[in-house]
């Protein structure tokens, strides 16, 4: 979430939606305490959805960018992300989509086709529309080996001797020393280029 919630401030603060999708790990208020603080009440609830697998939401049980999980299956997890998505972004040009595949894998381990299909489809559905999709997954996950296929740009973050890194694997093109500040108020990641 520090790296990705400057993203998703930047979209929610010039009027475009944001869909976080976080690791079924990963409570609401952990995702939410990284953009909730920087925006504007109003953007916040127009444009934010946060899915939720019921873990944290004790602490912000009104919010009205809370998406709850219910369902019980992956095609149904999967059919409530595109519609919440659509309705997200009616109206609007951009959207970023926020979506961590590994712990999907994890929760729906019986439905590992159905996952694999859902990487294709919502690539295909997100580019369509000109939008921004960002998806995770973690080494030796079945989940990224069809990512990278379908990705127009594969990036790594790893650690090394320490410090986090980000490379460009496809293409590859860059590797940076990611370095975390909080100098304007709100986190930012600064990339500071390695050789």
């Amino acid at each position: 979430m520090p790296i990705l919630a400057p993203l998703v401030l930047n979209f929610i603060s010039q009027g475009n939606p944001a869909m976080v999708i976080p690791a079924s790990d990963q409570d609401a208020s952990a995702v939410s305490k990284y953009l909730i603080p920087h925006a504007d009440d109003d953007k916040i609830r127009k444009y934010l959805r946060i899915f939720s697998g019921g873990s944290g939401t004790e602490a912000i049980p009104t919010a009205s960018y809370l998406v709850s999980k219910t369902e019980k299956t992956f095609a149904d997890t999967y059919n409530n992300w595109t519609k919440v998505y659509r309705e997200l972004k009616e109206g609007t040009i951009g959207c970023i989509v926020t979506l961590d595949y590994s712990f999907v894998e994890l929760e729906y381990q019986n439905e590992i086709q159905s996952i694999l299909k859902s990487i294709i489809e919502l690539s295909r559905l997100i580019r369509l529309s000109n939008d921004l999709l960002i998806m995770i997954s973690r080494p030796s996950y079945r989940s990224l080996d069809v990512m990278m296929n379908v990705s127009d740009m594969h990036m790594r973050i790893f650690e090394y001797d320490g410090a986090t890194m980000l490379a460009a694997i496809k293409p590859q093109f860059f590797l940076f020393n990611i370095q975390l500040e909080y100098t304007q108020g709100f986190p930012t990641a600064v990339l500071r280029e390695s050789t």
